[in-house]
């Protein structure tokens, strides 16, 4: 129960610096923080801690794992499938539709739990299963052929422009497609009830899946992403329901920078909705989170027993 000066110094710094950083930047914008790209070294400890070894058997959660003392109501039965987390409502009857969310740079699925099992979910339906979605673990160049989860390896040239693999787009979009079409035929829904989700490259995924797969999606939700320059909208769907927020502090993928990109879905689909923050970084913000929230609640209906799966 002693630790050495040394430790305990360490320590104190250590907990000093978080509270800074939550003071600053807010809980969730702490948590975001931890897990970009300008830690360097520091970020692999870090995300290391959210890795977990692939199983070919399907492992459920305990509950009380993802209990935060913050975050006091758990709604969703969480169960691991390799390296994706599926969350089912605890209302398990009439699941009529489907959330697939990506997530970001050297992030997991892990990452997203604590997002979408809160009171202030942007999913508010116990009609609708959740699937987190992990990227395959690739070495990235940006951060010096640093090994991490990522959809795609992709580099910065001297203007800040994205250098990407096409290729490997392909194959992690394939890769979603497969999860789509199995939780489809399981649920017995249709693609207008398949809504697509993600956060800076999960993002960009989410778009580009979206706007160019054959099928139409009941929605797209992007949140701090980009549109790739080699996404052809050869087949607008007018129609779809489009989300995208970014916030205007962006450091990461900078605003200006994608705003060339919302500009051509804009054009192509008039009812795209595109929410810039002033003020927001590489983050998700409280208003950020009402927004989704008003726009999963349009598109996704109540089932006949709840109108909130937090009843």
């Amino acid at each position: 129960f002693f630790f050495s000066s040394r430790r305990r110094h360490t320590r104190q710094r250590s907990v000093s610096w978080a509270r800074r950083c939550v003071q600053e930047t807010g809980t969730w914008g702490f948590q975001k923080m931890l897990r970009t790209i300008k830690f360097g070294k520091a970020f692999a400890k870090i995300s290391n801690r959210f890795k977990s070894p692939d199983k070919a058997n399907a492992m459920h959660y305990n509950k009380r794992q993802f209990s935060f003392k913050s975050y006091p109501k758990i709604m969703f039965d969480a169960k691991k499938i390799r390296r994706d987390i599926h969350l089912t409502p605890n209302r398990k009857q009439n699941l009529t539709s489907l959330v697939v969310w990506m997530h970001g740079l050297g992030d997991s699925a892990e990452g997203f739990v604590d997002f979408f099992c809160t009171d202030e979910s942007p999913i508010q339906r116990s009609n609708t299963k959740i699937i987190l979605l992990t990227a395959p673990e690739i070495n990235v160049k940006l951060n010096r052929g640093m090994r991490m989860n990522a959809w795609f390896d992709f580099d910065v040239d001297a203007k800040g422009n994205f250098i990407l693999d096409e290729k490997e787009v392909y194959e992690s979009s394939l890769r979603v497609q497969s999860a789509i079409n199995t939780e489809v035929s399981n649920l017995s829904c249709s693609f207008s009830n398949v809504f697509l989700g993600g956060f800076s490259q999960g993002s960009a995924m989410a778009l580009s899946l979206g706007l160019t797969y054959n099928k139409t999606f009941g929605g797209i939700c992007g949140l701090s992403g980009w549109v790739f320059d080699f996404a052809q909208f050869t087949d607008p769907k007018a129609d779809m329901p489009i989300f995208i927020y970014h916030g205007e502090a962006d450091d990461m993928v900078p605003f200006e920078k994608a705003s060339d990109g919302y500009g051509r879905i804009k054009a192509a689909f008039p009812k795209a909705e595109i929410h810039s923050e002033k003020g927001l970084g590489h983050s998700i913000s409280t208003r950020e989170i009402v927004a989704m929230k008003e726009f999963f609640n349009k598109l996704i209906p109540p089932d006949e027993q709840s109108t909130s799966i937090l009843r």
